[in-house]
């Protein structure tokens, strides 16, 4: 009996290929298995904001190529590790352990984009007041159904 492929297998390929070689071709088909997932899963809402986090970072690292922060990859693995939580043990986790998860995973995102802005200025000399503020690479974190618990209503916007 042969093993049916997971759905995210193909991401799951592309974000690992990123360890070896940031290229054209690789985020394009991470672009591509992003969109299709996110037609897949699009009644998950979770898997939705970690599909959407992905894909603002593949938008990032296609904007920077070699000059992508080095922990980006980093924040790849660890939103794909929370998607393929998601996927596979959606049933056993509550909203409100979704919730932390998507959170704690924009909250990274968040510490990320700001140790690029301060890199930035660093590296220009210009000061906090003086700097053109970088393109964000993705909104705050995402707000979430409304079975979660008062935490998890702490989490607000859209990526974009």
């Amino acid at each position: 009996m042969a093993m049916q492929q997971s759905p995210i297998q193909e991401l799951k390929n592309a974000v690992y290929a990123l360890d070896l070689d940031i290229s054209d071709t690789i985020l394009l088909r991470l672009s591509e298995e992003i969109a299709e997932l996110l037609a897949v899963y699009r009644n998950n809402q979770y898997a939705v904001h970690m599909l959407k986090l992905l894909g603002a970072l593949g938008k990032y690292t296609r904007k920077k190529g070699a000059e992508t922060h080095p922990s980006v990859i980093n924040l790849f693995h660890s939103a794909y590790d929370v998607l393929e939580t998601l996927v596979f043990r959606d049933e056993d986790l509550s909203g409100n352990d979704k919730a932390a998860m998507v959170k704690k995973e924009y909250d990274a995102l968040d510490r990320l984009k700001n140790n690029i802005r301060t890199a930035s200025s660093s590296a220009s000399g210009q000061g906090r007041d003086g700097r053109q503020a970088e393109k964000p690479v993705a909104g705050p974190a995402p707000e979430v159904n409304k079975q979660a618990s008062l935490d998890a209503d702490r989490i607000s916007g859209v990526v974009e």
